[in-house]
């Protein structure tokens, strides 16, 4: 599924609205604030795995969304 990313946020175009999907982690957050210092900017992002991960002593499992963010350069930042 083709994603786009908004404010730290993937977003999908379900049914003609489009919906936040997923938060970045903080990592990912801290990573992607550095790529765009050095004038790189998000294009697209992508689904590549949603894995489960059960919290210890509970039987809630909570979805995990694995993506590809692509990036571009930006040439007119030089």
């Amino acid at each position: 599924m083709a994603l786009s990313l908004e404010n730290y946020f993937l977003l999908a175009e379900l049914n003609g609205r489009t919906v936040r999907i997923a938060k970045l982690s903080k990592a990912c957050r801290e990573r992607l604030d550095r790529l765009r210092s050095n004038g790189y900017t998000p294009c697209s992002a992508e689904v590549r795995f949603v894995v489960s991960w059960k919290k210890e002593d509970t039987d809630e499992e909570i979805p995990v969304i694995l993506s590809d963010i692509h990036l571009q350069k930006d040439t007119a930042a030089q």
